[in-house]
């Protein structure tokens, strides 16, 4: 019947399949460790892993309690965390990862995931960035050490015990023993719970302790801006009666000002249409003087009407000299002809004559207009002189003259009287158009004088118009700097001008008195004196400070109270289970090593914290004490005691063996072999009672005699039925007994390699 519940249990048990180990250590390649499953319906299958020393198998060891979060180094036996990542040989270089995956059967669901089956797995890369996964999902070490507390792996006791292990947890402080029983009884979830609860406690009475301080901070300052916002509401008061003296003072004078400001605009308004009517009747005005002005043209053409006269009477000049010249000529002719002159006479008139004939030629050609007169009035002198001359020395007659000048018929003559002839007719017709336009220009110099004395008389009616409109722009002008004026010390009362401006005053006010009475008020306000208007912000702002505070406090104070019952819970708890598996694997301890000693006694004893004689009032074996929420000091006190000592009230555990034979009973005392036979049969009390998945037992039996190690055998064989055993061993006994023996070998690369062989087919087999 035993056997069959042994059989069942075992069955619900969660348990490790396979074991995968990369770069860890001296295991450079991919090593896989596949573990048995039941054999003989109700045992485990044990493993034994073998191999000469240094080969590198109780890396093996290492790999499994790396994988579960071991983060001592020392443990590790490392200095460093890359210490553990395979650092090459002279054929291999070093890795740049180790990485280790436990496979866990999980049917039983012994731990709380919802997976048949899960894969845990550490990483660590040599830059020192590391990563736990579950299934390949990331996760915190937090996460791993409650889950593996709740499966009761234990990840630093007796889950992977190593070669020093044995003996070394005989040579442990009692404190430490300590840590190992909590595994050991199961309540190591508990205390994972339990410290995260005091820790958060622990946070809250800090953030508590701040909180308060703030308070005490902001307190008088509330205090000061009450009395400063109390002042600012009587300030609010008078404001408001301030606010509505002005709003009816303002409207009053506002809408004054501004309908005379309106009314100054609509008379100037007025004025610029009628000065733009003038205006545009001058333009029309100065528009037609200036088409009259523009006939400036027909002045022109009467100025080229007397050039051409000129120029016609200047050619009739011309022409009569030409004629006058033949006439001096012939005169001079018929004189000496007649001989009215002697021969010196003719001769030096005739000279003094060409010389004249010769300067009006030379004037001619030079176009100097004097000099053709000098000559011409020269020739003119030569002739008179021949007239006296002839008349003294002569008594020619001058009608001989006249008719010989008529009878002279030469060519020269005839064209240039004709040409007379016919200048005289063009001057005669210049001088009949000269006549019609001076006429013509009269009347129009009338039409002229009159447009003018219009645009004067017009421009004085502009200028009258444009004084009226500079006094009515100055009168609104000045109205509408009242009214700006007015309108900045609203805006400065009042903050704007649409009270004042939508609405008017419907009752009539005395405005001296309104003024009076502003005074006044504006008086009060300066002897309340200058509050910084901010200040209602800032006792705002200070007062939901407070508040907040003063909520955070109350929610401190309440998560506090809540963590306080769950740390009174879970120490319940914890005592109740540990005093109960404590008290199972102190009986075990006692039969396992009398089974290893053939006799003797051994006792595992709590030590309580009051027998330690610590200066901190403990919780006692038989009392638990809540977690104060008053006099935050002293409540932080005791919540780093509880952190020490936790929910059981033990500063350690003390573990007296007495062999057959002998009278001691400290451990101190033992031999190496009786401590090595203690301290195994320690571990099998506390695996018998409260069985973890699986056990790696790393070389525990190498002080052991042969005698010994097949009683441990048989100890592990008996066990095997309520957890799995992983043996890393020389011993022959465990090796009899393993279900698959792996070798480990170390190859010349300084890579350790995995041999498996399984027992059971190779003893058929042979």
């Amino acid at each position: 019947m035993k056997t069959a519940q042994n059989a069942v249990f075992s069955f619900f048990t969660m348990y490790l399949e396979k074991l995968e180990v990369q770069g860890f250590k001296s295991f450079a390649n991919k090593n896989s460790l596949v573990f048995p499953g039941l054999v003989e319906g109700d045992r485990r299958g044990l493993t034994a892993i073998v191999g000469p020393n240094g080969s590198g198998k109780s890396n093996i060891a290492d790999s499994v309690r790396w994988a579960l979060g071991e983060q001592s180094m020392k443990t590790l036996r490392g200095k460093k965390s890359e210490d553990i990542i395979f650092s090459g040989s002279d054929k291999k270089g070093k890795l740049g990862m180790a990485e280790v995956s436990l496979y866990f059967n999980n049917e039983d669901r012994l731990a709380p995931l919802d997976y048949a089956h899960f894969v845990l797995t550490r990483r660590l890369y040599r830059d020192g960035e590391s990563e736990y996964l579950i299934n390949n999902a990331r996760v915190r070490l937090l996460d791993v050490q409650l889950l593996l507390a709740k499966a009761n792996v234990g990840s630093k006791t007796y889950s992977v015990i190593g070669q020093g292990t044995v003996e070394g947890f005989l040579n442990t402080s009692l404190a430490e023993r300590k840590e190992f029983f909590d595994e050991a009884t199961g309540v190591k979830q508990f205390q994972i719970k339990r410290d995260e609860a005091l820790n958060k406690l622990r946070l809250s009475l800090e953030h508590l302790g701040q909180a308060e301080m703030l308070l005490g901070e902001i307190e008088p300052r509330l205090s000061n801006l009450t009395r400063q916002v109390n002042r600012l509401k009587k300030r609010g008061e008078l404001e408001s009666e301030l606010r509505v003296l002005q709003l009816s003072y303002y409207r009053t004078v506002w809408h004054e000002i501004n309908d005379r400001f309106k009314a100054a605009n609509e008379e100037l308004l007025e004025l610029e249409k009628n000065k733009q009517i003038k205006d545009k009747k001058h333009a029309l005005l100065s528009s037609e003087l200036v088409g009259l002005q523009k006939q400036n043209g027909v002045h022109d053409e009467f100025d080229r009407l007397q050039k051409d006269l000129s120029d016609l009477q200047t050619k009739k000049d011309k022409v009569n000299m030409e004629l006058i010249k033949i006439d001096a000529r012939l005169e001079l002719k018929i004189e000496a002809e007649q001989g009215s002159l002697t021969k010196e006479i003719a001769i030096e008139l005739h000279q003094r004559l060409e010389r004249s004939i010769a300067l009006l030629e030379e004037a001619e050609n030079l176009n100097d207009l004097a000099g053709i007169k000098r000559a011409f009035a020269q020739i003119k002198k030569e002739l008179s002189e021949l007239h006296e001359l002839a008349g003294k020395h002569t008594k020619g007659d001058s009608k001989k003259m006249e008719t010989a000048k008529k009878q002279d018929s030469s060519p020269e003559r005839q064209r240039l009287e004709k040409e007379v002839a016919a200048l005289d007719l063009e001057i005669n017709s210049l001088k009949a158009k000269l006549a019609r336009f001076t006429q013509e220009q009269e009347a129009e110099r009338q039409k002229l004088f009159a447009l003018q004395n219009n645009l004067q008389s017009l421009q004085s009616e502009i200028n009258e118009l444009s004084n009226r409109l500079n006094q009515s722009r100055v009168e609104a002008a000045r109205q509408e700097t009242k009214l700006e004026d007015l309108e900045n010390s609203i805006r400065a009362d009042l903050g704007g001008l649409k009270e004042v401006r939508d609405q008017r005053e419907k009752d009539q006010i005395e405005r001296f008195e309104v003024q009076e009475k502003i005074t006044q008020l504006k008086r009060q306000l300066e002897l309340i004196g200058g509050i910084d208007p901010e200040i209602e912000n800032e006792y705002v702002s200070t007062k939901e400070r407070h508040d907040f505070l003063s909520g955070q406090v109350e929610d401190l104070l309440a998560t506090g109270q809540s963590l306080e019952n769950v740390i009174i819970e879970l120490d319940a708890t914890i005592k109740e289970r540990f005093d109960k598996e404590f008290k199972v694997i102190a009986q075990k301890f006692e039969e396992y090593f009398k089974i290893l000693f053939n006799g003797g006694n051994a006792k595992i004893i709590k030590v309580m914290a009051d027998e330690e004689n610590d200066e901190n009032p403990g919780p006692t074996e038989t009392e638990e004490e809540p977690v104060a929420l008053s006099a935050s000091a002293v409540k932080l006190k005791r919540i780093k005691y509880l952190q020490k000592y936790n929910a059981t009230g033990l500063a350690g555990i003390e573990i007296q063996a007495t062999p057959p034979g002998k009278k001691i009973k400290s451990i101190a005392m033992l031999s190496g072999g009786e401590r090595a036979l203690t301290a195994i049969a320690l571990i099998s009390a506390i695996i018998s009672a409260n069985p973890s998945p699986f056990v790696v037992l790393d070389e525990v039996d190498a002080a052991l005699d042969e005698a010994n190690s097949e009683r441990l055998a048989k100890i592990l064989d008996d066990l095997s039925h309520k957890t799995q055993f992983i043996v890393i061993t020389h011993n022959r006994a465990s090796m009899l007994r393993a279900a698959i023996l792996y070798g480990v070998t170390m190859q010349e690369d300084g890579v350790s390699k995995l041999l498996s062989i399984k027992l059971e087919d190779a003893k058929f087999n042979r």
